[in-house]
């Protein structure tokens, strides 16, 4: 196996029960053999695919993202989210993506990285304490700021308030000012 398969592989129907151990000890050869320059993300789109897949093939993403979480120091933008956000979708290594969360370089995310992040963290109700700080810190004082960001994921946002206590607090007005500064912009289905 190489890292160029990896991603393919889990576009590939397969008996996850059947292949996902064999499929964890090679993947787990190959990373003890790979240079530890090949860049952060590089596994992104493996992990992605793994956690597709679901439960049956978690061996296999927590491997993955393992080597990405490694890795993440040496990340820039939207790969540190893309890493963060993939591990939380597929319910991967949980609680070190919540110590991640709360690092100082997710706090330095661009802020549309940030909201993306914070809201499938908090759909999900993980690591809420990481929720709170990037909002405290960066979200909830974003004023104009937040009129940066994408309307699907202002809305992804405003949508996990209904799940987090943390969101309704920090975040909704916020998100509410921002909604309404380029609502003239939106389009009427997202209304």
């Amino acid at each position: 196996i190489t890292c160029d398969m990896l991603a393919d592989l889990f576009a590939v129907r397969l008996e996850w029960r059947v292949v996902a151990e064999p499929l964890r000890e090679s993947v787990e050869r190959l990373l003890t053999s790979m240079p530890t320059s090949v860049a952060p993300g590089a596994l992104l789109e493996a992990l992605q695919g793994a956690v597709k897949q679901g439960r049956e093939a978690r061996s296999v993403a927590e491997v993955l993202a393992q080597w990405e979480l490694q890795a993440l120091h040496r990340a820039e933008g939207s790969i540190v989210a893309d890493v963060l956000i993939a591990m939380a979708e597929g319910s991967v290594l949980l609680q070190e993506a919540a110590v991640r969360l709360r690092s100082q370089q997710v706090l330095r995310l661009p802020l549309p990285d940030l909201v993306r992040l914070v809201a499938v963290y908090a759909e999900r109700g993980i690591a809420e304490d990481g929720v709170r700080q990037i909002l405290q810190a960066k979200v909830a004082v974003a004023g104009p700021g937040l009129a940066t960001v994408p309307q699907l994921q202002l809305l992804r946002l405003a949508m996990a308030a209904a799940k987090s206590a943390v969101v309704t607090e920090l975040a909704l007005g916020p998100v509410a000012g921002a909604a309404a500064a380029t609502l003239a912009s939106w389009p009427m289905g997202s209304v």
